[in-house]
């Protein structure tokens, strides 16, 4: 039996399109992090979602006490995005994971948050986008190209 609303507009039943909005969010986007948090991420700066790897944070933002984020801190995690892909452009920063420092977890020498600070209730937006004292000191990560060169491939 087919649905009466499909193939009105398009090959789809129509009538998931109000089904689905019907459902509550999950995700809000960086910007309400932003408004709370003093501290922004490498991360953020570049436009990456606090979500990327807090998870969704709607329930965080209506009440925060109650649904505190959590992030994945493990290698696997990091790799997710970071782990040598040549699919990805060579100014992205990627790893070999079983080659960089494999039995250590990236956040013992990658600090991807200062201390987090909440802002106080009356604060502004903060206008400063300086990266954080310990940026400087982070390891250059090798570019797709130049890892493999360095283990003799293409």
């Amino acid at each position: 039996m087919v649905p009466e609303s499909f193939g009105k507009t398009g090959h789809f039943r129509q009538a998931a399109l109000g089904m689905l909005a019907a459902h509550p969010a999950k995700f809000e986007g960086k910007q309400p992090c932003i408004d709370c948090h003093a501290n922004n991420t490498p991360h953020t700066d570049k436009g990456v979602s606090c979500e990327s790897c807090h998870g969704p944070g709607a329930a965080h933002t209506k009440d925060f006490d109650s649904a505190k984020l959590k992030v994945d801190n493990t290698r696997a995690a990091c790799g997710a995005c970071h782990s040598m892909n040549s699919a990805k452009r060579a100014t992205f920063p990627q790893v070999d994971m079983s080659d960089h420092y494999p039995k250590q977890r990236c956040v013992e020498c990658h600090k991807i948050h200062p201390e987090d600070t909440p802002k106080p209730a009356d604060a502004a937006k903060p206008t400063d986008t300086a990266k954080p004292a310990d940026a400087a000191k982070t390891p250059a990560v090798a570019k797709p190209t130049e890892a493999l060169a360095a283990k003799g491939g293409k």
